[in-house]
């Protein structure tokens, strides 16, 4: 088991935040794409796919609606070890967040 996969599994060997659709997997950043659970109810998932950004193996300990927007905020956290640039960045190229 590699330090993604360590991260994102539970006790029980599932997926922590929900259920798993795919990790896509971009140079030196890692997204995680996954359905939430619906609080309170086990079994249960949100329709709505979020994307959970690593960056050099670490988790920047956020999600985003969307593949493009997760990215942006990776890199911004490699380069500058934070994500407060990303909301700017994506404002500037006129993505919506939810695309």
């Amino acid at each position: 088991m590699n330090d993604l996969e360590k991260m994102t599994t539970d006790k029980r060997g599932g997926f922590t935040w929900g259920k798993l659709v795919e990790i896509h997997h971009i140079g030196d950043y890692d997204i995680v794409e996954f359905h939430p659970r619906v609080s309170g109810r086990t079994g249960t998932y949100e329709a709505k796919a979020l994307f959970h950004p690593f960056a050099c193996g670490g988790d920047i300990c956020e999600s985003h609606l969307s593949l493009d927007v997760a990215l942006i905020a990776a890199i911004t956290h490699k380069a500058t070890g934070g994500t407060m640039g990303a909301p700017w960045i994506v404002k500037m190229l006129g993505i919506e967040a939810g695309d």
